[in-house]
């Protein structure tokens, strides 16, 4: 891969993924492009949806934010522009953030070359494949790749997020309202932007939570939860019947709140879902549920993260709802095996949450 180097005092104008997991596993390479401008005097200016700003604050990684509608790119292509001597480096896949790139005057556009932008970009990154298909990769691999192009290097490449004051306060509210002081909190979410496919069945849950609220009187599960899957999260509670498992969809679900909310937590347990990359990012132990994805996509090289997985032959699939409609590879899943695995790290001493 080629590298091209800003002149000094130049602006790298990065363009973040759109999704919260994707934009966590990128923190690696942004740590290495922070260091990279700040030994060359230049600015990052880091181009987002206004979520990803709310996920990313506090780890000081940009000189300047942006975010844009997608149907008006007038305003950011006007400010991009005023920019002298950018680079834009693509964290995204999408044509559209090529062609802004390419309409905006960026002189150099880095990214992987697919979904039709090549000649859209000067430095066009090829991914491995085998017989025409991509390799399986972890996403973090992926983005570091493309910060070498710059000629930025990782120090390490371990995810990280900052929990803000704002964070912290939105969480100890909810811990008020609950009357919750220091029992051993586990979380739970059920959801994935993916779709269905990739969710734990609810019953699967509510036993789950059965079984580690009986081990431990001073026990508390909290469901957390997006603003999509509220139902899901009351409906978890709703079977169990135990005042000690609550969930945030009584209040109003954010990312920062989640931030806050994983901090407290002793144990997450999680399907293939942007929370469980922030819970690596936060150096909480996690057991993770995998469907039809494959982990190797998603390997975010957490030490605390315990992979649970069937060995079916219709699997990975990658689809959004199973094509033989029995959806095995999660429903085989049984809580008394998350269970084991969930006990393997509440024996163990949590790590340590980022400040």
């Amino acid at each position: 891969m080629k590298s091209h180097h800003p002149p000094n005092g130049g602006h790298l104008v990065v363009f973040l993924p759109n999704w919260i997991g994707d934009a966590t596993m990128a923190t690696p390479a942004l740590r290495a492009l922070r260091s990279w401008a700040d030994a060359r005097g230049a600015t990052i200016v880091g181009v987002m949806r206004p979520v990803i700003e709310e996920l990313l604050e506090g780890v000081d990684l940009f000189d300047e934010t942006v975010s844009y509608d997608k149907a008006d790119p007038a305003p950011l292509l006007k400010y991009l522009r005023s920019l002298h001597r950018s680079t834009a480096l693509l964290l995204t896949n999408s044509l559209r953030t090529a062609w802004l790139a390419w309409r905006a005057g960026c002189r150099r556009r880095i990214g992987y070359a697919q979904e039709g932008r090549r000649l859209l970009l000067t430095d066009p990154v090829t991914r491995a494949r085998w017989k025409r298909r991509r390799l399986p990769r972890s996403a973090v691999d992926d983005y570091l790749d493309l910060a070498r192009v710059v000629g930025a290097f990782p120090d390490s490449i371990d995810l990280r997020l900052a929990v803000t004051r704002q964070d912290r306060e939105l969480a100890a509210a909810l811990w008020k309202s609950w009357q919750w002081l220091d029992e051993q909190v586990i979380t739970f979410h059920p959801g994935a932007a993916f779709g269905a496919a990739k969710c734990w069945p609810v019953a699967h849950f509510a036993r789950l939570a059965e079984m580690l609220l009986a081990a431990r009187p001073d026990r508390r599960i909290l469901v957390l939860c997006g603003p999509a899957e509220t139902e899901t999260a009351r409906t978890i509670v709703h079977q169990v019947q135990d005042d000690r498992i609550r969930s945030v969809a009584e209040f109003s679900p954010s990312i920062r709140l989640t931030k806050g909310c994983l901090a407290r937590s002793a144990l997450l347990v999680t399907g293939d879902s942007g929370p469980r990359h922030m819970a690596a990012a936060l150096r909480i132990p996690t057991v993770t549920l995998f469907g039809p994805t494959d982990p190797c996509w998603s390997h975010n090289y957490h030490a605390k993260d315990r992979w649970l997985e069937r060995d079916l032959s219709c699997r990975p699939c990658a689809r959004r709802s199973c094509p033989l409609q029995h959806h095995r590879c999660l429903q085989d899943l049984l809580p008394e095996q998350v269970a084991a695995a969930a006990k393997e790290w509440l024996a163990c001493p949590a790590l340590p949450a980022a400040g």
